[in-house]
């Protein structure tokens, strides 16, 4: 946020001496003000939308209200400074923590999806009409949910003075969640792939629901408790 805001400012500031302002002007301030981002960003802020809306924003901001371009300075370097002190340097996040409660999310919307299907074939019954694509769209948001705990405790290890000596436990767990993500879309695939064929009425062979359910119950076993998760990480 804090170099978003900069960037957006310096941006607007150069642009609008050159093309002035107006409503096509904000539009080419805007777009370059984004390109600028983008640019600026791959590799360190660019993993999500954050930095360049930020930027985006400030330029707005600076091309329409005149004269806030100190202020909003200000603002972001006093809000960015209190921040670097207290969430940085005295009380950074456990990242530790980050990847192993998303880690858990995880396992949880797994196992509960496997169990489900498991009860479908057992029961010789087509899924709620939407189960499949619904089920899908829950492991897609925990594993994007996880991707950023990951990008998160990444930089918190590499960044908090507090936290560098989690790096080498930070970057094994990092790898652990690499493969619980190969295991996450197979679970997926398997899925809705019985639902299909429960929807089409067509034969399931007879071990599936056993196999469904010893999954399901292996991964029940891999999930610690949340008490479990903050004590290891502490």
């Amino acid at each position: 946020m804090l170099f978003g805001v900069l960037l957006g400012i310096g941006v607007a500031q150069l642009l609008t001496l050159v093309i002035g302002k107006g409503t096509v002007a904000l539009g080419v301030i805007v777009f370059f003000t984004f390109l600028a981002a983008l640019a600026t960003g791959i590799g360190l802020f660019a993993e999500g939308m954050m930095f360049a809306n930020q930027a985006a924003i400030s330029a707005i901001l600076v091309v329409t209200l005149p004269g806030i371009s100190g202020e909003r300075a200000v603002d972001v370097l006093i809000g960015g400074g209190v921040a670097l002190v207290l969430g940085v340097g005295l009380f950074p996040a456990n990242p530790l923590l980050l990847v192993r409660d998303s880690e858990l999310s995880v396992l949880e919307v797994l196992a509960r999806i496997l169990e489900q299907v498991a009860g479908f074939v057992r029961e010789n019954e087509k899924p709620p009409e939407g189960w499949a694509l619904d089920a899908t769209q829950r492991v897609h948001e925990q594993l994007a949910s996880m991707t950023r705990a990951r990008s998160t405790a990444h930089a918190g290890v590499r960044i908090a003075p507090r936290r560098w000596r989690q790096r080498s436990r930070v970057d094994a767990e990092i790898a652990r969640t690499e493969q619980l993500e190969l295991l996450a879309n197979e679970i997926v695939s398997t899925a809705r792939h019985t639902a299909v064929q429960l929807e089409n009425r067509e034969r399931v062979p007879a071990d599936r629901e056993a196999q469904l359910s010893t999954l399901a119950s292996s991964i029940r076993r891999l999930e610690p408790s949340r008490d479990r998760v903050r004590r290891r990480s502490s």
